[in-house]
């Protein structure tokens, strides 16, 4: 049973999902840029199922483009409701009362995203 404050802990799937979210809306992963899953996996570090996983609701939610079997782009442009650009906040501010709270986990996956798109 979860008090109001809690909650589950989320999945691997979902910590990639909402850390690769992130740093499209920080303009870590600039729009337009190519993706690998390798490349990812390597950059969140974890295994590359719950980066296909992670990638594959990115898809559905037009984030990001499949442009071959391995190979894919941040999406151009946003084509998205308010709703979409609501969830990116929702989840941006979940991740900044993580890290408040002792969480260190996020500001370290968003570092590593910049210390490699600087050396790019």
């Amino acid at each position: 049973m979860f008090c109001n404050d809690e909650r589950p802990t989320p999945t691997l799937s979902d910590q990639a999902y909402e850390s690769i979210l992130a740093a499209i809306a920080a303009g870590e992963l600039p729009r337009g840029g190519k993706l690998t899953e390798r490349g990812l996996t390597e950059l969140l570090g974890v295994s590359p199922t719950p980066i296909r996983e992670a990638l594959q609701r990115l898809v559905q939610d037009r984030q990001i483009e499949r442009l071959g079997p391995r190979s894919l782009r941040v999406a151009a442009r946003l084509e998205g409701s308010i709703e979409e650009v609501d969830e990116v906040e929702r989840v941006l501010e979940w991740r900044k009362k993580g890290s408040d709270r002792g969480n260190k986990s996020a500001p370290s996956r968003v570092t590593r995203i910049r210390t490699i798109r600087t050396a790019q």
